[in-house]
């Protein structure tokens, strides 16, 4: 995981590089397998803020009346962004299985899965809050091992990696909801450039070792 300002004075916003995700969804779906209500929850929480970018306080809010799960066309509404901004974010088919299934778990606990009721929530059904969030989040990234617990993180790793593999930023923009594409350009080759560097720094080492 990278962040604030390196060795190198390179600013960098936290993101998990793909082994890290790696790690953290080993955890997952360990976790996943015990069967437990906490566990499947903060699975497929950790799974989807990973894969749709959400802001902590967005996910906080969530309800079940914000998915739109078609075949094909699936997609989730933030009603509240920042900025009180609507925004529409698109759900790859493999999540939207993943809500379908969550969903019925959730039936099957006794949980109410109504429009108007929370995604993520505790045991009694009441929504878990951003600190909450937070703090189920700091012990699954422990538990992966992972230096950095933010929940943001989530985040970022989404903006960084889309763009890395080439998604349009003004489109990678409308999708995390920033109000300006200078600020998702920030994230552009963050991890390529790192990368780069060192790579360039391990030729030179070894140059520099020759001549010894």
């Amino acid at each position: 995981m990278r962040g604030g300002v390196d060795d190198l004075g390179l600013e960098e916003d936290a993101y998990y590089s793909v082994e890290e995700v790696w790690a953290l969804m080993r955890v997952m779906k360990s976790l996943h397998r015990s069967g437990k209500f906490e566990c499947i929850r903060n699975w497929f929480l950790v799974h989807y803020d990973l894969n749709t970018g959400l802001r902590v306080e967005e996910l906080s809010e969530l309800r079940h009346g914000d998915f739109f799960v078609e075949l094909g066309k699936s997609y989730v509404v933030v009603r509240q962004g920042k900025g009180n901004k609507r925004r529409n974010v698109p759900v790859s088919e493999e999540l939207r299985r993943d809500y379908v299934y969550y969903v019925d778990w959730k039936k099957a606990c006794g949980l109410s899965t109504a429009k108007d009721s929370h995604v993520f929530t505790k045991r009694d059904g009441n929504k878990l809050t951003v600190r909450a969030l937070q703090k189920l989040f700091t012990k699954c990234a422990g538990m992966a091992g992972l230096e950095r617990k933010n929940i943001h993180c989530l985040r970022h790793t989404l903006i960084t990696h889309l763009l890395d593999s080439g998604a349009p930023p003004r489109l990678v923009q409308k999708m995390v909801g920033h109000a300006s594409i200078k600020t998702t350009q920030r994230y552009m080759g963050i991890s390529k450039n790192k990368k780069r560097i060192k790579d360039s720094l391990s030729n030179l080492y070894c140059l520099y070792k020759g001549s010894t």
